[in-house]
């Protein structure tokens, strides 16, 4: 029986600071999603001394011409989509595969982290 997998690749660091790129520590790097499973799970380390406020998002992935064409979707969702990593803290995010019919073949996503700057007076 052939299983079709479904596959979440290139999980990136998209960070707008190159200082904060060589604190955050992910693992696993590729994330395979089985057509017979609904989650898995990506584990985020910081490894600085300060805190870093994360935004998480999912794209579909596919090239056109050599070219990455990232697309916005929402059949993949990243629990949370926003969170603060303490300093040497660490936190599971939650990937889940959102329609929970069985994919034939294979899809692929990226899923990016950027720094974002809370303002802390707002709250």
């Amino acid at each position: 029986m052939k299983k079709n997998i479904f596959i979440i690749t290139g999980l990136f660091l998209s960070l707008s600071s190159t200082i904060y790129a060589a604190t955050i520590r992910l693992s696993p790097v590729t994330v395979e999603i089985l057509s017979n499973q609904s989650a898995s799970s990506i584990s985020l380390y910081n490894q600085s001394n300060e805190s870093t406020d994360l935004q998480v998002r999912v794209f579909e992935w596919s090239q056109n011409n050599g070219q990455d064409q990232l697309t916005p979707t929402d059949e993949i969702a990243v629990s949370p989509p926003f969170l603060k990593l303490q300093p040497n803290d660490s936190y599971n995010l939650r990937v889940v595969r959102v329609n929970p019919t069985p994919v034939s073949g294979e899809k692929t996503y990226r899923i990016t982290l950027y720094t974002t700057k809370i303002d802390n007076s707002l709250k």
